[in-house]
């Protein structure tokens, strides 16, 4: 099984769509989304109806959780907030129902993976993992876990093993 697996689009159009004119070719079997779907980018509900029709699941981020009300962001800097509250206007009544039922996190359990946007420790707080240190706090939860966890919100790739 080939996935594709998205984060942290931030409303950005043409980035998405230049992802996935490379992808539209490679053979993708499912896509996933690991959140931030909106924020900061001036395209939510383009970038929200293209994730919404073609992602097999899709988890949520804190830029989605405070547009769509489940988050407070009243400490995020003014720019992000200026961008979420324009969202929050912007946004169709689908998109943000779809934003609004969004899961903190998804078990494939027939491949082993699991998908959450920040930390799974506390899904709700959507903590970064930089730092080996922050990945091991995770063996606290290591029998809730699938055998491969993918997390968001960094906008760096890293593995810890």
């Amino acid at each position: 099984m080939r996935i594709a697996v998205l984060s942290d689009i931030h409303a950005n159009y043409e980035a998405l769509s230049a992802v996935l004119e490379v992808l539209e070719h490679s053979s993708i079997d499912a896509y996933y989304c690991l959140g931030d779907t909106v924020g900061y980018g001036g395209s939510p509900n383009e970038c929200s109806d293209i994730v919404r029709k073609l992602a097999s699941a899709t988890i949520l981020g804190n830029h989605d959780a405070a547009v769509a009300g489940r988050m407070d962001y009243s400490y995020y800097y003014e720019a992000a907030r200026q961008a979420l509250d324009t969202h929050s206007r912007l946004l169709t009544p689908e998109n943000m129902a779809w934003l609004r039922g969004l899961p903190y996190k998804h078990d494939l359990t027939d491949v082993g993976l699991t998908l959450c946007h920040g930390s799974p420790l506390r899904l709700e707080e959507f903590e970064y993992i930089f730092a080996p240190e922050q990945a091991r706090e995770c063996l606290a939860i290591w029998d809730e876990l699938s055998d491969l966890t993918l997390i968001g919100h960094s906008h760096l790739c890293k593995v810890f093993a």
